[in-house]
């Protein structure tokens, strides 16, 4: 088969695809309204099966269970990670709402701000214009002047008074006791 010769199935096959896109998400945002209204007690509907019921020969009960199951096979075909996206979209449904009102309130400010000053800045003068102007103050820093001492002005310590030091400093502590401090905090 030619590639030119699916160019047009490809077409329609995205056209259908961002057409159930739209109208899956437009009845996510239908139903996710009716429940909260129904949830806030602002809309009161409280569909009864019981005519239904009647007609079918069977009783409430029975028609709810048939009902979930013929919903539940639907949302199966639908697609499990779909499901879950529905169920939170409608479950955090006013903070959606309350996020899409503020997105169109700020897209109406964006409008209205091009609407007045079309795409140039306020009063057509832009930043680097008005930072161009600014006087840029060059201040002369001072290299630090580094002073090393001879080697010969440095002390050296014979090795026999570092070992005096060292001594002296655990001189006062007897001599049995690092072994038995050792030996305690060991075990």
């Amino acid at each position: 088969m030619r590639a030119w010769a699916t160019v047009p199935y490809l077409k329609v096959e995205n056209i259908m695809k961002q057409f159930m896109r739209w109208v899956r998400k437009t009845c996510r945002f239908l139903f996710a309204s009716f429940l909260w209204l129904h949830a806030l007690f602002i809309l009161d509907v409280a569909p009864s099966l019981a005519p239904y019921a009647q007609r079918l020969r069977t009783n409430v009960a029975e028609l709810t269970v048939l009902l979930l199951l013929v919903v539940l096979n639907l949302l199966d075909g639908y697609g499990i990670g779909n499901v879950i996206v529905d169920a939170l979209y409608i479950y955090f449904f006013p903070f959606i709402f309350l996020f899409y009102c503020v997105l169109l309130l700020f897209k109406a400010i964006l409008k209205g701000y091009a609407l007045l000053w079309g795409q140039d800045e306020p009063l057509n003068v832009s930043f680097e214009k008005i930072r161009a102007k600014l006087p840029t103050a060059q201040i002369p820093r001072e290299q630090p002047v580094v002073v090393q001492a001879p080697q010969s002005v440095v002390p050296q310590t014979p090795p026999e008074s570092q070992a005096r030091n060292k001594r002296s400093v655990l001189g006062s502590v007897p001599s049995c006791t690092l072994p038995y401090c050792g030996a305690f905090f060991c075990s």
